[in-house]
């Protein structure tokens, strides 16, 4: 096991991550307030805000708000339904780029990945530090958006200190300055601590995280019980010892890659696209998984992702040849309706993934 002192985690965190896919996609957002709603459909405004970029949320527009109150905060806002084809897509980009990079990871939502980088690092945060850099310039270059990354000795303090500077920020929390960095912060800065907690921890006397480490630990199991309150004396002293690994079958696996030059050529982006395919089927075939749906995924010149899918009839296990005519079938239906299209990245993604009967698991392994 290794001495938690060597050990280093990082977490991943895209910044305004739906906003920022917009703003992407169409420049002339940029420095606008964004939000990005999910309409419920019973009329034209019902629903709530998913993501507000910075500019939004200094007009008050927060996350969870229901639209027809954040149109009335910030009426000068620009709202637009959410497009999570597109954003899983770049998802997919951003996660592929983290794990070809490094040994551990594990994605914790679609705009979130920590990652463990204490062999890559050997233990040493000035190491991290570099890592942490070039992964996010790479993010930067590939899919022009920025992330906000926070190192520390485990994924509780990491995703703390990823918080701690937004947008674009780095913040590393090294193992002895962990309390020093913990200790000032309101209590509802620790990850895990909702309202409810704030309100019973403020009746206690305490409104910091330093103030919880202080307290007595029988007190807090008194209050929380037993399990709630062990978990809150040591995560208040920055102790956290859950590993990062993948712990369920994905619901997805994909690969994306940048074509050697742009291209407009129908069979030599699907041959590119069957090229990534057989690495995801291989990885499928290992982990004994079938998956019922191909979706092959373009990015044009212009940085624009489109998406063509296929729904096979039954599960496929492997690089069939039905899974490769549907590969070209995709990627021509979608040039048929966009004859002139310049294809600069291309990707394959496989999902309605389910464990072949008596197999393991991706992650068993």
């Amino acid at each position: 096991m290794i001495d938690p002192r060597h050990r280093i985690i990082l977490h991943i965190d895209m910044d305004s991550f739906y906003a920022s896919c917009e703003r992407r996609e169409n420049p002339a957002l940029a420095g606008k307030p964004v939000a990005v709603c999910i309409f419920s459909g019973r009329d034209a405004d019902s629903g709530a805000i998913s993501t507000a970029s910075y500019e939004a949320r200094a007009l008050g527009v927060k996350s969870g708000m229901p639209i027809k109150l954040a149109k009335k905060i910030a009426p000068q806002a620009i709202y637009l339904k959410a497009n999570f084809s597109l954003y899983q897509g770049i998802s997919d980009s951003i996660m592929s780029i983290a794990r070809a990079r490094f040994k551990a990871t594990q994605q914790a939502s679609i705009d979130e990945i920590y990652i463990d980088a204490s062999f890559e690092a050997s233990g040493d945060y000035s190491i991290a530090e570099k890592l942490a850099r070039e992964l996010k310039a790479e993010i930067f270059e590939q899919e022009m958006l920025t992330c906000s990354v926070g190192i520390g000795r485990n994924k509780l303090v990491a995703k703390m200190a990823s918080d701690f500077q937004k947008p674009d920020g780095l913040t590393i929390v090294r193992f002895e300055d962990t309390e020093k960095f913990l200790s000032p912060l309101p209590v509802k800065k620790l990850v895990g601590i909702g309202p409810k907690t704030e309100e019973a921890l403020a009746k206690e006397g305490i409104t910091t995280i330093g103030q919880i480490a202080g307290a007595e630990s029988a007190r807090l199991v008194e209050v929380f019980g037993e399990s709630r309150g062990r978990w809150l004396f040591d995560a208040a002293r920055g102790i956290d010892n859950e590993p990062v690994a993948e712990r369920d079958m994905p619901a997805q696996m994909s690969r994306i890659g940048t074509m050697k030059k742009d291209s407009q050529d129908p069979a030599e982006i699907a041959a590119f696209c069957a090229g990534l395919f057989e690495t995801v089927a291989d990885d499928a075939r290992e982990a004994g998984i079938a998956f019922g749906t191909i979706s092959v995924m373009l990015i044009l010149a212009n940085l624009k992702m489109h998406t063509k899918s296929r729904k096979f009839p039954r599960p496929m296990s492997g690089s069939e040849p039905a899974v490769k005519t549907e590969i070209e079938s995709l990627v021509a239906r979608f040039f048929e309706e966009n004859p002139y299209a310049v294809c600069r990245r291309a990707g394959v993604r496989v999902s309605d993934l389910e464990k072949k009967e008596g197999q393991k698991s991706l992650f068993d392994y």
